[in-house]
């Protein structure tokens, strides 16, 4: 019944897409501020980071996004110590993206169960993924003229400016994963600042232009949300029937991403800490039955209605 609470609620695009406060008692959201984090592990301890190139990173509006999704290698792999990153200038374009917590900073496990975070709702889902649970840590600074979120305009991504945008700097703490699918399960949960989410119905890919590239499991889309509405309907004109759905999820929330649905995910300005969580498919819909019903149930039936112009 969990499960199906946050299937239903993703796809019928309603307000409980972001579980609120869900995870506000939570040992991480209470505890892991750097110089917990750096207590804990040691700042000599090697972390993996991301770093956009030169010749790789895109940048719109003084933002970065790790990589350029017309690649198959969207980014370079490098790491550096805990405490380079956390000492260092926040507007260096490195994001701490899939850290493995259990090899990598295994200290912070004890505040962590490796199964799913609390409430449960990991008994809903099939076998949990070993590398689990996944961190995603940014730094950054909050610019004045920080974008005030992305808008959605004519079915295209559109974006509203604030009065500013000349003061937008390049900062890996409002960095971007281009828009792409997962094939697992995913808890999503915000351990400190905010992330934008932008979720596709399974049923808007051939509007997102697929790259035919594979990233690890992942396929991503040619499009960056993060473009003009205009320079994306001449570019990419399928988006026009594209029907998105934008959520921010919050210190303490939690959003489930089901298998399949593509997103785009932005880190608002400042520091930022997710945790992932990825699950295979329940038995129950691994059975040719279980896969019908699924289909016809979330992704047929409740595929979001189209927005008016």
């Amino acid at each position: 019944q969990a499960e199906d609470g946050i299937r239903d609620s993703v796809a019928s695009r309603g307000l409980g897409d972001v579980y609120k406060r869900q995870l506000a008692d939570w040992a991480p959201v209470r505890k892991w501020t750097d110089a917990y984090v750096r207590k804990r592990c040691g700042g000599a301890r090697p972390i993996s980071v991301r770093r956009a190139t030169t010749a790789d990173v895109t940048k719109r509006d003084g933002k970065t996004l790790f990589g350029r999704p017309d690649k198959a290698n969207l980014y370079d792999d490098h790491k550096v110590a805990l405490a380079d990153y956390l000492d260092d200038d926040p507007d260096r374009p490195y994001y701490a993206a899939r850290v493995d917590v259990g090899r990598e900073l295994p200290e912070l496990l004890k505040d962590l169960d490796a199964a799913g975070p609390p409430g449960g709702l990991q008994s809903a889902f099939g076998p949990p993924m070993p590398s689990n649970p996944i961190l995603y840590f940014g730094r950054g600074s909050d610019p004045r003229g920080e974008l005030d979120g992305l808008m959605l305009g004519r079915g295209v991504f559109a974006r509203r400016r604030r009065a500013d945008p000349s003061s937008d700097t390049s900062r890996a703490g409002d960095n971007a994963t281009p828009t792409h699918f997962d094939p697992d399960e995913n808890l999503f949960c915000m351990v400190d600042g905010a992330k934008v989410v932008t979720l596709h119905h399974p049923g808007d890919g051939d509007c997102l232009y697929p790259s035919g590239d594979r990233n690890a499991k992942s396929v991503f889309s040619l499009v960056d949300p993060r473009l003009d509405g205009a320079e994306i309907a001449a570019r990419f004109p399928k988006t026009a029937a594209a029907r998105p759905l934008e959520v921010t999820v919050r210190k303490g929330d939690m959003l489930y991403i089901p298998l399949g649905w593509w997103h785009f995910i932005r880190a608002l300005p400042g520091r930022n800490m997710s945790i992932n969580y990825w699950y295979r498919l329940s038995a129950a819909k691994t059975s040719s039955d279980g896969l019908l019903r699924e289909f016809e149930r979330l992704y047929v039936a409740k595929r979001p209605p189209r927005k008016s112009p």
